[in-house]
């Protein structure tokens, strides 16, 4: 029985299955990088780690980032527009207290010819109420970096105990975020995506890494839509965790970081940024 196995025994030759696919679907992902990004950006990826000291500032700025990102908004258009600087001129250089006391018409009356590119206006409605339910955490436990530390995340897996221990942590931060009313991060995916953003060992399962857990055999397809049943609906919650779950497994057994496994999973389930790390023949 492999050492990093964490399931029951009976289980036991279905995962062996699951890691020589993520096995064979790596190694054939390999034979067709392209250089030097791959390898860059893997490099990025393994240097991340949570920072204790960031200030809520700071994860303001990333929480109205993953936002305008969301709901299916194109990426290389948001990017330049990140980048552009008018969600810091906007959102009173990421200050929490300043972006709290924000009106969302007002804004969207003065900004949202120049930003429309985000797709939906509610989400400036959503980006302060995240600075609001920050205020709200400073109030209780101090900065939002205070408040996960005292949640015992691991800042990295290596073990079983340690999966288990990022589930029991992120259960107990999803209740309090759902409680907050925390816009879009009491959701799954989303309090998933953060996480994985500020450094710890989690991934997003979004379309792509679901495309691929599915392919793999990871999970089950998704149920048919009840409205079209000619289109797939959403995974459940428990695909999504067991997706994640079994790439953090992986991560352990392979001695890697569930961030880079996460990098392989994009580019297998065909995401558009990450289908540039690759040649188009991996595609054919």
């Amino acid at each position: 029985m492999p050492k990093c196995w964490l399931g029951k025994p009976e289980q036991l030759q279905r995962f062996k299955d699951q890691l020589e696919a993520i096995d064979k679907m790596t190694a054939e992902i390999d034979r067709h990088r392209i250089e030097p990004v791959f390898s860059d950006t893997i490099r990025k990826r393994q240097a991340w780690s949570p920072d204790y000291t960031l200030g809520d500032d700071h994860v303001l700025h990333r929480c109205i980032d993953l936002i305008a990102y969301s709901n299916n908004a194109k990426s290389e258009i948001v990017k330049p527009l990140l980048a552009s600087g008018i969600f810091s001129t906007i959102f009173k250089e990421y200050s929490v207290s300043g972006s709290a006391s924000l009106n969302p018409q007002q804004v969207l009356q003065s900004y949202w010819p120049r930003i429309k590119a985000i797709r939906f206006k509610y989400k400036i409605g959503r980006m302060i109420g995240c600075a609001k339910c920050l205020l709200a955490l400073q109030g209780r436990r101090g900065s939002f970096m205070d408040y996960l530390k005292a949640k015992n995340l691991p800042l990295s897996i290596r073990s079983e105990q340690d999966i288990d221990q990022f589930w029991q942590s992120f259960d107990i931060i999803r209740l309090d975020f759902s409680a907050l009313d925390f816009p879009y991060f009491k959701n799954f995916t989303s309090l998933c995506h953060l996480l994985m953003d500020i450094g710890f060992d989690c991934a997003k399962p979004d379309l792509a890494v679901m495309k691929a857990a599915v392919k793999l055999k990871i999970v089950p397809p998704a149920p048919r839509q009840r409205n079209d049943p000619s289109k797939a609906g959403a995974h459940p919650e428990v695909s999504l965790r067991q997706a994640i779950r079994t790439m953090q497994t992986y991560a352990i057994c392979r001695q890697t970081r569930p961030a880079l496994v996460d990098m392989y999973f994009l580019i297998c389930g065909g995401q558009t940024d990450m289908k540039k790390l690759v040649t188009q023949e991996y595609y054919s």
